[in-house]
């Protein structure tokens, strides 16, 4: 006879044929209590995890988004700042990745035109002399910000006049060996011209520059390149400058652009005293252009030219003057070919033409006969474009300088476009690196990095980098080759 167990309180009950059952049914268990546990504590670590990344969604008004993104959780809202120690949630984070094909985010204006926001109210504000500002009040130009709306030769020539001085404008288009050949300069005041032009009559001494007192070079970053620097020491060596700023003998220097080289110091360290160098600037200098709305597009290779012929199809219909930017000359008589056999009204303005043709073929543009404009960065410096309302970069800059540049070709001074817009088009992964550069400094509210690159040395490094890729291509194919051969003779 078995013996049944004493059972003293707890959860066990009756007897059932010799078997004392419980009172209460007990829990039936399906896996380990400790691999449960386990299990557990990864859900509620995951959880918070999750609430991090994605906190809590907090309705916002439309105005207060600066950055819009394809992917809402990456939105940059006003005020919205970022952990210093934290990486900061770009948008374009994977788009060297062909899976980000159809992504986009939005750079909406967040601020007003800097321009616009200048302390000096007139011309009188800068200390110009009293002939000077009634001159300039005179042809209409009644504060600063509004002599951009004009290019400096037409400037020139009408103050030239109401203050009875000779000027007088030499250009790369006025055939620069026929004025070396015939001379006729008319010893004037203010002579305005081009850099090469300047050289050429400078080396064959027909301009003589050591009584000048005043000298301007505008668009200071392109002409401290290594592409011009020579030329523009060499002008500058033939000219006595400023030794001291209380000194009054010698000329006076004066270097404009919208960027400014950060190693001015350092290029012009032989030619003069850079402790006399004064530094005038706004604290928007190299910073994204707050005021105009950019657009950043991962697209495909082949859908590309259908992209801009669509942009450019909807702005001859709704006669809005449109550019296009592209990298190389071809690509951009390919743009306007493409486009003008879906007729589409089009001009296309690269390096390859004559001086007098590109002007032409501006004027056209800016007179309103064509309201597209395929053109290289040629157009993106010294041009008041006052008239352009849309910037499609066809092919995305290689530089943070030139995408400053040719997004200045829109919201200027004096435009009468009240919603300006940069369409960019990014296709291959290098571009991708700039892209992310310029979201990251919006994100930030800091200027670009590397505005003030050496083109030229940056063209030599980009081009050894795609040599030493073909290199390598081109080695792996011919081992692929030899081992091929290598096969054939084993098997043999």
């Amino acid at each position: 006879m078995s013996r049944i167990p004493r059972v003293v309180g707890g959860a066990w009950g009756r007897v059932v044929n010799g078997v004392v059952l419980p009172s209460e049914t007990l829990p039936i268990i399906t896996r380990p209590i400790n691999i449960t546990e386990k299990m557990v504590r990864r859900q509620q670590a995951a959880a918070r995890k999750r609430s991090q990344i994605n906190p809590p969604v907090v309705r916002r008004k439309k105005q207060d988004v600066i950055i819009s993104c394809s992917d809402a959780k990456k939105n940059m809202y006003r005020d919205q700042t970022y952990d210093q120690f934290a990486q900061v949630p770009l948008a374009s984070l994977g788009w060297k990745n062909r899976k980000s094909v159809g992504q986009y985010f939005t750079i909406h204006p967040f601020s007003a035109n800097p321009a616009l926001q200048s302390d000096c109210q007139s011309f009188s504000d800068l200390l110009l002399h009293q002939k000077v500002v009634d001159a300039l009040e005179m042809h209409g130009y009644k504060v600063p910000t509004s002599i951009q709306n004009a290019q400096i030769q037409s400037v020139c020539e009408k103050l030239a006049t109401e203050l009875q001085l000779k000027s007088e404008v030499v250009l790369g288009a006025d055939r620069t060996q026929l004025k070396l050949r015939n001379p006729k300069m008319s010893n004037p005041d203010i002579l305005v011209a081009t850099l090469g032009v300047l050289s050429k009559l400078v080396t064959n001494r027909i301009v003589r520059l050591d009584h000048v007192r005043h000298i301007v070079l505008d668009e200071a970053d392109t002409l401290l390149d290594a592409s011009f620097e020579e030329k523009t020491k060499h002008v500058l060596s033939k000219i006595p400058l400023r030794v001291s700023e209380e000194s009054l003998e010698g000329a006076q220097l004066v270097l404009a652009g919208a960027t400014v080289p950060r190693n001015l110091g350092k290029q012009l360290g032989d030619i003069l005293d850079t402790k006399t160098l004064q530094q005038v600037s706004t604290s928007s200098l190299h910073c994204v252009l707050p005021h105009v709305m950019q657009r950043f597009y991962r697209v495909n290779q082949t859908r590309k030219l259908e992209f801009v012929t669509e942009i450019a199809m909807n702005a001859h219909k709704k006669g809005l003057p449109t550019i296009i930017f592209s990298n190389s000359g071809a690509a951009v008589d390919f743009i306007g070919l493409t486009l003008r056999e879906a007729n589409i009204g089009c001009v296309h303005i690269n390096g390859r033409l004559r001086s007098t043709t590109r002007l032409e073929l501006y004027k056209a543009f800016m007179d309103g006969e064509v309201n597209i404009l395929s053109a290289t960065d040629l157009v993106s410096r010294g041009l008041d474009t006052i008239k352009a309302t849309h910037i499609v970069n066809y092919e995305f800059p290689k530089f943070a300088s030139d995408y400053v540049h040719r997004c200045g070709r829109v919201g200027r001074i004096g435009s009468q476009v009240n919603k300006p817009i940069v369409t960019n088009l990014i296709t291959k992964p290098h571009e991708v690196e700039l892209v992310q550069q310029i979201e990251y400094s919006v994100r930030q509210m800091q200027p670009l990095q590397n505005v003030d690159a050496n083109i030229k040395r940056l063209y030599e490094e980009e081009k050894e980098r795609i040599d030493e890729g073909r290199r390598e291509k081109l080695e792996r194919k011919e081992r692929k080759q030899w081992n091929k051969m290598a096969a054939a003779e084993l098997n043999y």
